[in-house]
């Protein structure tokens, strides 16, 4: 995972987010970047845990929190199905992964699918007496254990069987990726991290920082899909990585970045142009 971060003098310089000098120090004694109101004292992840992520900035625990519970986790909800696509196209998730509830075939059906394909169906099945008591059970080990001990709180014994994983037909499950709110705020507050983690603060304008902070949109967003060809990121373009390309153009007054995601999707995000 890369950033490249033009200093002020435009030359190129690019620079690996995991090997930047560590904030150990700098906590509480540098304002959040993304509100610039509060003192950055907790850790964020630039990129999150299940992206392969690592390398973190200084933030506010109060935008820290925010941004989890607002739109990060529906964000990384949308790129784990993103992840699912291209681990069908034969790339790997950066560590051992289960997606949960994908739809497959005509009628719908829900699997959870491990990262070998593996899969069981999301909900067991159960039958039912005309009293609604559970006579028979079937599904995936845990479903079935989690079953069986309400079954022994009970003082009763059914008959219950523990599927095994199966290999499903991969081309008959159904994946949808929204390019909405969440996924955009989410590459801002990333194209504020990247370069704050490398020591170059990003000017971030009002119509921006409104936009990561509260989901504010005036008259035009400011996150759209890129589809813009950027030789400075074909030339440090990691393979199904992510890349934030940011720069910063002091004669025209702004500020933009580029975030790549899996090297499959790219987002231009304007910062400043104030």
């Amino acid at each position: 995972m890369s950033s490249v971060v033009p200093p002020p003098d435009e030359s190129r310089h690019t620079q690996d987010l995991t090997k930047a000098q560590p904030f150990e120090n700098v906590i509480s004694k540098m304002l959040c970047p993304y509100c610039a109101a509060r003192d950055a004292d907790s850790r964020d992840h630039i990129f999150s845990d299940f992206l392969g992520g690592r390398a973190w900035t200084p933030a506010c625990k109060y935008c820290n929190s925010k941004f989890g519970a607002e739109f990060e986790a529906t964000a990384l909800r949308h790129l784990k199905d993103l992840m699912f696509l291209l681990r069908r196209s034969g790339l790997h998730p950066p560590k051992p992964m289960e997606w949960k509830g994908m739809a497959i075939g005509a009628g719908g059906e829900r699997y959870d699918v491990r990262h070998d394909f593996k899969a069981a169906p999301s909900k067991p099945s159960i039958d039912r007496d005309a009293t609604g008591r559970i006579t028979a059970a079937r599904g995936s080990r845990k479903q079935i254990q989690q079953i069986a001990k309400s079954l022994e709180r009970e003082g009763r014994s059914v008959r219950i069987t523990a599927d095994r994983f199966t290999t499903v037909d991969l081309q008959q499950f159904r994946i949808g990726f929204p390019m909405d709110d969440d996924i955009k705020r989410l590459c801002i507050k990333m194209a504020v991290a990247a370069p704050t983690r490398l020591g170059r603060a990003t000017p971030l304008g009002m119509r921006a920082r409104n936009y990561l902070l509260d989901g504010t949109v005036g008259e035009v967003c400011p996150v759209r899909i890129a589809v813009d060809h950027y030789l400075e990121l074909d030339q440090h373009r990691p393979r199904a990585g992510h890349l934030i390309y940011t720069r910063v153009n002091s004669s025209e007054r702004r500020a933009y970045a580029v975030v790549q995601i899996f090297t499959a999707i790219q987002f231009y995000c304007e910062l400043d142009d104030d």
